[in-house]
């Protein structure tokens, strides 16, 4: 298993660029089914995801983060920017 952080495209009326992704397991997966991550966002049958769990800033001065391990998250393969 494979495990890397990846840079990921916010959405437009985010009130930042990126956010950052701890991937978890062997990179992209195609959903078989409908899949809610644990955040809200719905994912169709067919598409192209990475899992795992998104970073929360930790501090503001010093740009610290930590990742959220007790929330499942995914993000579209084709969003992430930076491995």
């Amino acid at each position: 298993m494979l495990l890397r952080v990846v840079a990921v495209a916010a959405d437009e009326d985010m009130n930042y660029e990126h956010y950052f992704l701890k991937v978890v397991g062997d990179g992209s997966v195609t959903m078989e089914s409908e899949y809610e991550h644990d955040h809200g966002s719905v994912f169709s049958r067919g598409q192209s995801v990475l899992l795992g769990h998104f970073f929360l800033q930790e501090n503001l001065i010093d740009f610290t983060f930590k990742p959220e391990e007790g929330k499942q998250a995914a993000a579209l393969s084709g969003t992430v920017h930076l491995i």
